[in-house]
C-alpha cells in the first residue's frame, strides 16, 4: 500500500469537491510499436518562445462517472513495467517509478490535453465503497486513451482501484456492471514528482517530414513546444500526440536542437540536445 502526506491528500482532494497541421498523407505512417529507449543529454539555454496551442482545461474542473480496472476485468488488471507507457495511446517517455503504481486511463477525445497530466479520484458512492474519504484519495497520472468509455470514465490500475474503493482481488468483487461510481478532479503534478525533470520521446516510424512525439514529467501541463523553430501541432481529439509537421518541408532536425516549451502559466523552459532519440532526458522543468 502506498501512502502519501497528509497535508497533500487533503490540498488535492479540496479540488475533487470543486467539478493544424495535417496528419501523416497516407495516414499510416506512424503506427504505435514498442518503445526502444535511449538516453540523451540536454542543457538549458534561451531561446525564442513557441507559438500558442489550444487552451488547456482548467485545475478545477470536476468530474463525476464510473471507473473500472485498467487492462482487465473483475479486478484483475495488467502492470505497467517502466517501459510499458511509450505503446499506449499517449506514447509517454518511461513510465515513472510513481506512474507504474498509480496510473489511469481517460477519454482522449473529451480531453486531448491529459496524456501525462495528474488527477485526483475518490469513491463516489457513498456507503458503498468501504474506503471512501480523503484517506482514499488517490492521485494518477494519466498514460492511456480508455476508448469507448464515457467523457467522465476512468480506467484505474488495479492495485488503486482496489485500495480507494475496496473492490478487487483481495477484497471485494467488482459489482456485476465491472464499474463503480467516482469522482475527480485535475491536479497539479508538481507534488507527485518531485524528482523528476521533463522527458521527450519521439515515436518510431516517422519521416523527415514528419514525426509523432511526447512530453512527460512536467510539473504543469504543456501548452506549447517547438523544435528549432518549428512549431509543434498540439495534440487534439483525434490526435493524443504531438506533431512535427512543417507543411510539406523537411523537419530542420539539425543538431544541436532546441526544444522549447510553454506552461500553462505561460512560463517557458528551453533545452539544447545534441542529437535526437527516442528516449530524451531534457534536463528542465516548470519550476
Amino acid at each position: 500500500m502506498h501512502h502519501f502526506p497528509i497535508a497533500l491528500l487533503l490540498c488535492c482532494a479540496s479540488l475533487v469537491g470543486g467539478a493544424g497541421a495535417r496528419p501523416c498523407p497516407d495516414g499510416s505512417c506512424l503506427p504505435r510499436p514498442g518503445p526502444s529507449p535511449s538516453p540523451g543529454a540536454a542543457s538549458p539555454v534561451p531561446a525564442q518562445p513557441p507559438s500558442p496551442a489550444p487552451q488547456q482545461p482548467t485545475q478545477q474542473e470536476r468530474f463525476t462517472g464510473t471507473a473500472t480496472v485498467w487492462g482487465g476485468h473483475q479486478g484483475v488488471g495488467i502492470p505497467l513495467g517502466a517501459e510499458g507507457a511509450a505503446s499506449l495511446a499517449c506514447g509517454l517517455p518511461q513510465a515513472l517509478s510513481f506512474a507504474q503504481a498509480r496510473f489511469a486511463a481517460v477519454n482522449l477525445a473529451a480531453h486531448p490535453a491529459a496524456c501525462a497530466r495528474c488527477l485526483l479520484v475518490v469513491c463516489g458512492a457513498a456507503g458503498t465503497c468501504p474506503n471512501r474519504g480523503i484517506a482514499a484519495a488517490q492521485p494518477l497520472y494519466i498514460v492511456d486513451d480508455c476508448g469507448d468509455c464515457g467523457p467522465a470514465d476512468l480506467l484505474i490500475d488495479a492495485a488503486t482501484l482496489e485500495e480507494m474503493t475496496g473492490y478487487g482481488s483481495s477484497g471485494r468483487p467488482l459489482p456485476s456492471s465491472g464499474r463503480v461510481a467516482v469522482e475527480w478532479s485535475w491536479v497539479p503534478c508538481a507534488p507527485l514528482l518531485l524528482k523528476e525533470t521533463i522527458r521527450m520521446s519521439i515515436m518510431p516510424g516517422g519521416n523527415a517530414f514528419y514525426k509523432q512525439l511526447a512530453f512527460g514529467s512536467a510539473w504543469q501541463p504543456i501548452t506549447a513546444a517547438s523544435i528549432n523553430g518549428q512549431p509543434l501541432v498540439a495534440p487534439t481529439a483525434s490526435q493524443p500526440r504531438w506533431q512535427w509537421y512543417a507543411g510539406g518541408r523537411p523537419l530542420n532536425a539539425t543538431a544541436p536542437l532546441l526544444v522549447s516549451l510553454t506552461a500553462a502559466g505561460g512560463s517557458e523552459q528551453h533545452a539544447r540536445l545534441p542529437a535526437l532519440q527516442e528516449q530524451q532526458d531534457l534536463g528542465v522543468q516548470f519550476f
